[in-house]
């Protein structure tokens, strides 16, 4: 692990175990398919920005705001079993936000694929017209 920070060996450490934890099933539906995607630990590491995905058809507006609400439910519990798992002195305190990067990159390829097709029918045009 030369290079990387303590807050980053944190970081993924805290992922790991949330993602884990929540991968066992929980009682609140509304935590069902979450995916943990990543952690932004603060530079002191007493604070941690949790990012999640939710599986697809599941991530609407509500469903996310659902979701934020349910984490917040949870935070107590995600904080205790982080606390019973890490070995270090202070456990960041969670907090939560929905990651959006996958929707950002999905829209991006879309256009990469509708210029590919306008450039596609442009060739086949041009091919037509000198013929």
């Amino acid at each position: 692990m030369k290079g990387w920070s303590r807050g980053d060996r944190v970081g993924k450490l805290v992922s790991r175990i949330l993602a884990e934890r929540l991968s066992r099933g929980t009682s609140d539906p509304d935590l069902e398919g979450v995916i943990i995607t990543g952690t932004e630990m603060a530079p002191d590491i007493k604070s941690a920005r949790i990012y999640f995905q939710l599986l697809k058809g599941n991530d609407d507006a509500a469903r996310v705001e659902r979701t934020l609400a349910a984490l917040g439910r949870a935070r107590y519990k995600l904080h205790q079993e982080l606390r019973l798992q890490m070995k270090i002195k202070y456990v960041p305190t969670l907090r939560f936000a929905h990651d959006t990067s996958l929707d950002r990159i999905e829209r991006i390829e879309s256009i990469f694929r509708s210029l590919d097709e306008e450039r596609l029918e442009n060739e086949e045009h041009l091919k037509d017209d000198g013929a």
